[in-house]
């Protein structure tokens, strides 16, 4: 049989998708066409008024680059010119930008006149099946899956949901949250990756239904190296919705996967770490066999050929880390103070000085001055 191959057919489609671009160019575009239109309305050359309907195909990106008041004045003109196109466009775009509150409130608008001006096409939409508001529409939507028992792949399929964008990440942890635990099995290697990404609202839920369903011991090491590096990237405040039994069995393991690195030599140090393990609210590898140890009132950054160590303020220790990260991680970065900044634990405990960076010393008396840095907040 012959291989035919619709030569003009596909010149004309081409010509068509040119002509007709599809809902994703314009949600995709990355500010372009719309910096064009705010520079025009600021220098006077155009008003919210006067934009095309090609204009107002990029209203979306356009909300998002407007100050308070020029997005009121897009908000009084937006109900008249909305169409089913908009509805598309839309879609697409909350879909990347789920958390985009000026996005969901133009597309909320285009919703309500598509469930007005548009019910038959709307209803077989999924904002048509879940109706608003856009929040609630995770929930609603794992309720409908859940109880038409069909995966969620095939549910994105049905209502265009496009894989891994931020909604279809957040619909994903919703539905993690309510899976048993066989389910939780088969997904585990996706949540280890949105553990490390995902908005707080959304993770808490799925985190707290899998660790009611997995005991410390069971649980792969993925999830554990990702539920670290998440606590090492919160504030020491922000809970990622582990219970705090959990959190110190984390923080159990890691330190001992630190010190089983640390040789006879670093004998001194393991016992003061040990010692003070219960302030230790997260310890973080980093590249190079460095290891970041959070106290709290401290971060401590050591390796295991140092003798000593050094402890450094938060704020401090953050900008370095950001530093280091932007330069690739260069090697012999840490300690990243010059010795002349540089204060002894024994003269910070004593009120002799006040610095960011603090040399931790492990030998004679030197122990006692480091255990009491690190375990007193008030220093």
């Amino acid at each position: 049989m012959l291989n035919f191959e619709p030569k003009s057919l596909n010149e004309i489609k081409e010509q068509i998708f040119e002509d007709i671009p599809s809902p994703n160019v314009f949600a995709a575009d990355e500010d372009g066409e719309a910096n064009r239109i705010i520079e025009d309305i600021r220098s006077g050359r155009l008003s919210f008024v006067e934009l095309t309907a090609a204009e107002m195909d990029y209203v979306y990106q356009l909300a998002n680059l407007c100050t308070q008041e020029e997005y009121e004045r897009l908000l009084n003109i937006f109900p008249h010119r909305v169409t089913s196109k908009l509805f598309e466009i839309g879609w697409v775009y909350c879909q990347y930008n789920p958390n985009n509150n000026r996005a969901i409130e133009l597309f909320t608008i285009v919703c309500k006149w598509m469930k007005k001006n548009r019910r038959s096409g709307f209803n077989n939409t999924l904002i048509g099946r879940t109706d608003l508001p856009w929040r609630e529409i995770y929930v609603r939507a794992v309720e409908i899956l859940r109880i038409k028992r069909i995966s969620v792949e095939r549910f994105c399929e049905k209502f265009d949901i496009i894989p891994n964008t931020q909604f279809y990440e957040q619909l994903n942890l919703i539905n993690l949250s309510r899976c048993d635990k066989d389910e939780l099995l088969e997904n585990e290697e996706m949540l280890a990756g949105l553990i490390e990404k995902s908005e707080l609202e959304y993770l808490r839920p799925a985190l707290k239904n899998y660790t009611a369903h997995f005991d410390f011991e069971v649980m792969p090491q993925q999830i554990k190296d990702a539920i670290s590096n998440r606590l090492s990237e919160e504030s020491v405040d922000e809970s990622i919705g582990l219970s705090p039994n959990m959190l110190k069995r984390i923080c159990k393991q890691s330190l001992q996967s630190m010190l089983d690195q640390y040789g006879d030599k670093n004998a001194s140090k393991k016992d003061v770490f040990n010692t003070i393990a219960l302030r230790i609210r997260n310890i973080k590898p980093l590249k190079m066999g460095f290891y970041s140890i959070d106290f709290g009132g401290y971060v401590v950054i050591d390796n295991a050929d140092w003798e000593d160590a050094y402890a450094y303020t938060p704020s401090v220790f953050r900008k370095l880390y950001k530093e280091w990260k932007a330069a690739d991680y260069p090697e012999n970065y840490w300690p990243a103070a010059e010795k002349s900044t540089l204060a002894e634990a024994k003269d910070i405990v004593f009120g002799i000085k006040k610095a960011d960076v603090i040399r931790l010393g492990f030998t004679q008396f030197d122990i006692l001055y480091t255990k009491d840095l690190l375990a007193v907040s008030r220093y």
